[in-house]
């Protein structure tokens, strides 16, 4: 089965992904498609994700940084010539499930690649794929009616099931992981 706006071979999101139907928590941060946007994005998105009780030393917080940074790196190296921002989305919803969204207005499709072994790039999509699996969740993309896509992975109960509910994030709350590089 797949998406409405996805190609054949994209798997279909467990959520309605572009309806108007806002999970339970959501972020969304737009930021220009620079290199300096990579480290930004990973702050900030792990920050959030900290404070939604996602412990930042666990592995599935190492997990989802990991598929985030060769998400946003993707997003930024692609789509430089094209646009002057990504836009990173995250959504955590009532059931532990968080979602992860990367668009840009590159018209081009994302897909993972066979590489020689000595090759120096061309792995990111494949390794996030791989990643979002082992915590059970996958990647798929969604074109947008104006030609953007984003590109989301998701990831099932990482975060503790409803009934938890963070204070409000304060602007400029400090990462909440120990020993991560920025």
């Amino acid at each position: 089965m797949t998406h409405p706006r996805a190609p054949a071979e994209q798997p279909v999101l467990p959520r309605n992904v572009g309806t108007t139907t806002l999970p339970p928590r959501s972020h969304r941060l737009t930021l220009p498609a620079a290199e300096i946007t990579v480290p930004i994005a990973r702050h900030t998105v792990m920050g959030i994700l900290g404070h939604w009780g996602l412990p930042g030393t666990s592995d599935a917080a190492a997990t989802v940084e990991l598929v985030l940074s060769e998400l946003i790196t993707n997003a930024v190296r692609h789509s430089r010539e094209t646009t002057a921002r990504v836009t990173v989305s995250l959504e955590a919803w009532a059931d532990g499930m968080v979602q992860l969204g990367i668009g840009d207005d590159n018209p081009g499709v994302p897909s993972a690649r066979r590489v020689s072994p000595d090759a120096e790039n061309g792995r990111g999509l494949a390794m996030a794929e791989l990643l979002a699996a082992e915590l059970g969740g996958d990647i798929a993309m969604e074109r947008h009616p104006d030609g953007s896509k984003t590109v989301w992975a998701y990831f099932p109960g990482i975060l503790a099931p409803a009934g938890f509910s963070p204070p409000p994030l304060a602007h400029g709350t400090p990462r909440q992981t120990a020993g991560a590089a920025a």
